[in-house]
């Protein structure tokens, strides 16, 4: 993935670990509902609105931590967390001098 590569053996770089210091992934974005963007830290949600609402496209307040996402979480309303990929941690791991982090595979139960 382009995270890992960023990590890992960036386009441009001899040294990877002196070149390019500092690299950024970004964290998370937010699929907003209609298409709306924004931070959904309940700020800018419609129900704080008092003046010519009813066209308000707002966001309500979203926990950006999620323990049971698995870094691409995708929908309407819904977070992406690429950092949260074992893969892309472990890069990042790597390129601080850090080791690899061991995980247990995450399951679901699905109670119907």
């Amino acid at each position: 993935s382009f995270e890992e590569k960023l990590f890992t053996s960036p386009n441009g770089a001899t040294d990877n670990q002196n070149d390019y210091p500092i690299r950024v992934v970004l964290s998370s974005f937010y699929w907003g509902d209609n298409g709306v963007q924004g931070i959904p830290d309940g700020k800018s949600s419609c129900d704080q609105c008092e003046v010519n609402c009813d066209s308000c496209q707002g966001l309500a307040f979203v926990q950006a931590h999620d323990s049971s996402s698995t870094g691409y979480d995708q929908g309407s309303g819904q977070y992406t967390r690429a950092h949260r990929d074992s893969a892309v941690v472990n890069a990042m791991r790597s390129w601080v001098g850090l080791g690899e982090m061991q995980t247990a595979p995450v399951s679901a139960e699905v109670v119907v």
